[in-house]
């Protein structure tokens, strides 16, 4: 029985040291690869993405699903809203009435007094400033999820669960194109938008999760979780030069699929709409996720998100991931009941869910997550939570109070891409 322990020990730590030589190897795809846009939670983003170790609730859907597994009890979780909105868009916001107002000035005046106008020029700085800006916005909306304990199987509890996610997307990005003028105004207006838009309804996943405990030199418990998503989306990529948007009518009629008279009247015909002027691809990913508690302050996790998927013509991007997660307190006997602190680190694959080949600073912290957590009174019926941590090297902050089952909060989030100000309400019973 012994010797049968130390094989397994010995298999999970030959998976461990597999897990991180897998995030040296790049595996080469002939499809296409499609980025995932998994609902991302206020606590892990706060925390850097730093949350496959720490995954204990209904965020494991999306992290590692083996954190089903720490569910006691029947838990619901309905997020009515969460918005994402680009810090650039946030910054420029403040002066998109000037911009509007400067085009239709512009689309009221002949061809050959556009350029010498004083509301092009205001026009052109403002595009010049743009091109460095990326201007996005995801909602995600009525996020339902749910978990519960099921039963044993050889003194093995099983945890299952289920998570249904809608969601919005919308990115604008200025570039440069054509032949250059000595205008600055005409080499302006024949740069491009490029616009891309994705809207997900009724995106469901399960998940299944296992405990079990061993008796192995410096494994206590081991969790294995198995997860199932179904996608069903509907996307548009599209792009036009600037001076195409002074001429509204011919805008329209190339780059929108339905008449200026068509009326909008009931949320079927907005359904219509999205329709007429979207492509629809649908299809699933598989994750696969373990945990391991090696003293009861430390744990470590190996996860695989999108080990098999399909969807259209391609597949997600596979991310490999592997993660530690503490409680410093409990490891120096100090807890309390005043406050509950807890680290965490990962390394990952550095295009991650998103695919973000392309944003990489071929550097370390490309692979890195880190995350710290306080909770303040976290026994309470109202509890203040402050976060911060690191995202592919990028800063990550957030603050959330909960009274009882109702939670809000707002968090910055630094990536790749860009970064984000985000902020939900959800409640958790």
């Amino acid at each position: 029985m012994y010797r049968t322990l130390q094989r397994v020990g010995q298999w999970i730590g030959w998976g461990w040291v597999l897990g991180l030589c897998g995030l040296l190897v790049t595996t080469a795809a002939a499809e296409e690869i499609l980025p995932l846009l998994p609902h991302r939670g206020l606590r892990p983003m706060a925390l850097g993405n730093a949350y496959e170790a720490l995954a204990d609730d209904l965020d494991s859907f999306n992290y590692n699903p083996a954190g089903l597994s720490h569910l006691e009890r029947f838990t619901l979780r309905l997020t009515p809203i969460q918005a994402r909105v680009s810090k650039d868009l946030v910054d420029e916001t403040a002066e998109l009435p000037d911009l509007l107002s400067d085009l239709d000035e512009l689309s009221g005046l002949p061809e050959d007094q556009v350029v010498d106008h004083p509301a092009a020029q205001r026009l052109v700085d403002r595009i010049a400033r743009l091109r460095r800006r990326d201007l996005a916005l995801q909602s995600d909306f009525v996020v339902l999820s749910l978990g519960a304990p099921l039963f044993e199987v050889a003194q093995t509890p099983i945890t299952a669960g289920v998570n249904v996610t809608n969601r919005a997307f919308s990115w604008f990005r200025f570039r440069r194109a054509g032949l250059p003028w000595r205008s600055v105004v005409l080499d302006t207006l024949d740069d491009r938008v490029q616009w891309s838009g994705a809207l997900e309804v009724a995106t469901i996943q399960a998940a299944v999760a296992a405990k079990r405990h061993v008796e192995l030199p410096f494994v206590r418990t081991v969790r294995a979780g198995l997860g199932w998503r179904w996608v069903n989306r509907k996307y548009r990529n599209d792009q036009f030069e600037i001076a195409e948007a002074l001429h509204p009518e011919r805008f329209q009629e190339e780059h929108l699929r339905f008449g200026a008279d068509q009326e909008v009247s009931s949320f079927q015909d907005v359904l219509d709409l999205v329709d007429e002027n979207t492509e629809t691809t649908r299809g699933f990913g598989v994750d696969l996720g373990l945990q391991a508690e090696h003293t009861d302050y430390l744990r470590s996790a190996l996860v695989v998100r999108s080990l098999v998927s399909n969807v259209g013509e391609g597949r997600f991007p596979r991310t490999l991931t592997v993660g530690l997660a503490a409680r410093p307190l409990r490891a120096l006997n100090r807890e309390n009941d005043l406050l509950d602190l807890q680290v965490a680190a990962a390394l990952s694959s550095p295009a991650g869910d998103n695919h973000l080949e392309e944003f990489r600073n071929n550097s370390f912290t490309d692979y890195l997550h880190l995350g710290i957590e306080a909770v303040l009174l976290p026994r309470s019926p109202l509890r203040l939570a402050v976060r911060a941590g690191n995202n592919h090297g990028y800063p990550t902050f957030g603050l959330e109070v909960a009274l009882a089952f109702l939670k809000a909060g707002v968090a910055y989030y630094g990536d790749l891409e860009t970064d984000w100000w985000t902020g939900g309400v959800t409640l958790d019973f």
